[in-house]
């Protein structure tokens, strides 16, 4: 349904019905949540000055902006994402790093040959060895 305002299309939604269409009563201000954390750490100057110039707008217009805080949960999506993209990398690299490893440079090199898990890398980390013992410089490779 389209209409040149609101207010069109609420003539067009009672005709629609049988009972016109009541207006909520909202109850209080509307609430506003400006997540900040990893956003706004990683964000540049000018984006973290234009969305506290946002806040600041709507706040002045009668809004309530609060910040909202990410679940704990959230610090962990980084190093999950990195986990799964190395592994990803290093699968679909895997057969032609075999045939021709000196294509690879050294960081590239590493992430292939550091994502090939070996089979007990469960039981070897449970037992109380290192990353460095289980995947021997690896990690000093990895973030050189």
């Amino acid at each position: 349904m389209f209409g040149r305002s609101v207010a069109d299309v609420k003539i067009m939604l009672d005709a629609m019905t049988e009972f016109p269409v009541q207006k909520q009563s909202r109850g209080g201000a509307f609430r506003i949540g400006v997540v900040r954390g990893f956003f706004y750490e990683n964000a540049t100057s000018e984006a973290r000055s234009l969305n506290d110039a946002l806040g600041n707008t709507l706040a002045n217009s009668g809004f309530v902006v609060e910040e909202a805080q990410l679940p704990a949960i959230f610090d962990l999506a980084q190093p999950i994402l990195r986990t799964i993209l190395r592994s990803e990398v290093a699968s679909v690299h895997e057969q032609l790093f075999r045939a021709h490893p000196e294509s690879y440079r050294e960081k590239l090199r590493a992430l292939v040959e550091c994502s090939s898990m070996p089979r007990n890398t469960f039981e070897l980390a449970v037992s109380g060895n290192s990353i460095d013992a289980i995947w021997p410089g690896c990690l000093r490779n990895l973030t050189a």
